[in-house]
């Protein structure tokens, strides 16, 4: 009979603390996930040119530049030298991820933004008007 009584108390105890610690565990696991949330977009977006060493800065002058509904030309050239040999491919596609919805073209356009990566300024002078320049990096807009 006090093994029925131990046993009893014991459960008792179990099932208390459950109830007690349960909600607790679960607002912190709410908590958690709320905190991983809200971080992880903001990761999300430099991702790619962690991978490279692509200046985020670059990046994020593009974005802040080049409006959301516009498009734009990416002119790479050899004068952006990089650490990374294999950066070289991936300026293009990690640039478009990055500005996306903003819309990549293939050629240059009159009136469209232009994206200098490494590019011959002199090659757009009159062609062009830049309003950020870092180094070999350029944006700015083509003469319509």
């Amino acid at each position: 009979m006090n093994a029925r009584i131990v046993v009893s108390v014991l459960t008792a105890v179990l099932l208390g603390t459950g109830v007690i610690e349960t909600p607790w565990a679960l607002s912190k696991l709410t908590a958690d996930g709320t905190r991983a949330r809200a971080v992880i977009p903001a990761l999300r977006t430099d991702a790619p040119a962690f991978q490279t060493d692509i200046p985020r800065d670059y990046l994020a002058a593009a974005q802040a530049t080049i409006p959301k509904h516009a498009s734009y030309y990416v002119d790479q050239g050899p004068k952006y030298v990089s650490g990374n040999p294999l950066m070289a491919p991936s300026v293009k596609p990690v640039t478009a991820f990055e500005l996306y919805p903003r819309r990549p073209l293939t050629e240059p356009q009159p009136g469209a933004w232009l994206i200098c990566y490494g590019c011959d300024l002199d090659r757009w002078n009159g062609k062009a008007s830049f309003s950020w320049e870092e180094g070999p990096l350029a944006i700015g807009r083509i003469e319509p």
